[in-house]
């Protein structure tokens, strides 16, 4: 056999052997991999033949035990910093008979802005998307706490973030109770206790839990929020 008819051996061979394999292939395709249409429309027609499921079914949210565990610790953190931290801080930097005075008002600061955002704060600061204002969807503490269901306990989780409501709230509380012992030092020494306290429920109500709700509550400060694309350019960064 001349070299030339060997070489038309070869290609004619190669070209029998290509396409048995993409026939195999096409039938392999075709009868193990069928799609969603082609099976709608084999059952269109047929007695009691339920349609296959478009989607797949959400899966059940469940509680993420690191991330709740770092924001327990931080919130722990945080609350140092107030008491001893900024108690010893300003006690260090006023006269020695008013140490203890300062040192108290950080200790009972702590107590009643604790108390003010389990009623009424943390409702104000997050409940609802209004622009301007909370509402009153987590007012005393309504769907934050643990309850039972159907006997079975129930711990309401975050809109966005897979850790418990109450994480959330004892975090961002955490924050609502150092920033009034932060402003202890600028009147340390010229203030009285019972004006100081009247001043401090005033100002974290009508000052704090709306700026909070504006920026981190979906209002006319949080970023991308609808409220801050039509009115702040985007939110604040």
């Amino acid at each position: 056999m001349s070299n030339q008819a060997r070489w038309w051996v070869i290609i004619l061979t190669g070209v029998l052997l290509e396409s048995t394999s993409a026939n195999a292939q096409g039938q392999h395709t075709s009868g193990v991999l069928p799609t969603a249409e082609s099976a709608a429309v084999e059952n269109e027609g047929t007695p009691g033949a339920a349609a296959p499921a478009a989607t797949a079914a959400a899966p059940e949210r469940t509680i993420d035990r690191g991330d709740n565990a770092w924001m327990l610790t931080s919130s722990a953190l945080v609350l140092f910093m107030t008491c001893p931290g900024l108690a010893l801080f300003y006690g260090g930097l006023v006269r020695k008979k008013n140490v203890l005075s300062v040192i108290m008002q950080c200790l009972f600061l702590m107590g009643l802005m604790t108390v003010i955002w389990a009623l009424y704060g943390y409702s104000l600061s997050f409940g609802g998307t209004d622009a301007l204002f909370g509402n009153k969807d987590f007012l005393l503490m309504n769907g934050v706490q643990a309850e039972l269901r159907d006997g079975k306990p129930y711990v309401p989780l975050h809109a966005t973030y897979n850790i418990p409501v109450l994480t959330h709230m004892l975090f961002q509380g955490m924050f609502f109770i150092i920033t009034p012992a932060l402003i202890c030092g600028a009147f340390a020494e010229r203030m009285k206790f019972s004006t100081m306290v009247v001043f401090m429920i005033l100002w974290g109500t009508l000052v704090y839990c709306p700026l909070a709700h504006w920026v981190w509550g979906g209002g006319i400060l949080a970023y991308g929020s609808p409220h801050a694309v039509k009115y702040c350019a985007g939110g604040a960064l």
